[in-house]
C-alpha cells in the first residue's frame, strides 16, 4: 500500500514497546501533576500540547516519516492524549498544521481500539486499523477523514499525535504551528 496513493499507511513497530511504556508513564505522570487538560474534541480524556518529550519525539521521527511520505517535512506540534472510557473521536479532518500526521499507540489497558480512515464524511471506502503498542498510522490529516468509535473495551489508552507540514505544500506557513519553535529536551537538537 502506497502512502501517496492511499493518503495513509499503517506502520508496524515504529517504536519499541519498552519505550512506549516509558512514554505512557510520562503521560500518566503529567496527568497526575495536572499539566494536562480536557479538550472539546474528547472531553472525557486528558491531553497535552507540545510537551518536551513528545516534541522531541516529533523531531526524532521526522526523517523516518519523510522517507515514508517521500516529502520534505517540517514539524508543527505534538499532542498526547490519555483516552478515558466512554470517549470517542468524532469523524473529522484536521486543521492546516496537521497536513501530514502520525498517530502512535503508546499503550492501553483492555482491547485494541480501532482507528478508522475514509475518503469522505459519509465513510465510504472505510478502512479499520488495529494499532498495537508501538504501531503508527501516517496520514494526510487535512484530507483523510478519521475517527474512533466510542471507547468501551478498556480502562485507558495513551496515544501521541505528531504533526507536520510539507515544506513545499500549501500549509508551509504553519511550521511550528506558527510558534517560535518547539519545546525540546535540552542537548538533543
Amino acid at each position: 500500500m502506497s502512502f501517496e496513493s492511499n493518503k495513509y499507511v499503517y506502520l508496524k513497530s515504529v517504536l519499541a514497546e519498552d519505550f512506549c511504556f516509558e512514554l505512557t508513564k510520562e503521560l500518566q505522570e503529567l496527568v497526575l501533576q495536572k499539566k494536562t487538560y480536557k479538550d472539546p474534541q474528547c472531553p472525557l480524556s486528558e491531553a497535552i500540547y507540545g510537551a518536551e518529550t513528545f516534541d522531541t519525539l516529533l523531531m526524532e521521527l521526522l526523517p523516518y516519516f519523510e522517507s515514508i511520505s517521500k516529502r520534505k517535512l517540517a514539524p508543527t506540534y505534538s499532542y498526547a492524549r490519555l483516552y478515558a472510557p466512554g470517549d470517542e473521536l468524532k469523524i473529522h479532518i484536521d486543521r492546516p498544521s496537521c497536513e501530514i500526521s502520525a498517530t502512535i499507540t503508546l499503550g492501553f489497558d483492555g482491547e485494541v481500539w480501532p482507528f478508522y480512515v475514509a475518503n469522505d464524511k459519509e465513510k465510504t471506502s472505510t478502512d479499520r486499523i488495529d494499532m498495537k503498542v508501538g504501531d503508527a498510522t501516517l496520514y494526510y490529516g487535512t484530507e483523510k477523514y478519521h475517527w474512533r468509535e466510542k471507547y468501551v473495551e478498556g480502562k485507558w489508552q495513551s496515544q501521541v499525535f505528531l504533526h507536520y507540514v510539507d515544506v513545499d505544500g500549501p500549509f508551509k506557513e504553519h511550521i511550528y504551528d506558527k510558534r517560535d519553535g518547539l519545546n525540546l529536551l535540552p542537548n538533543l537538537y
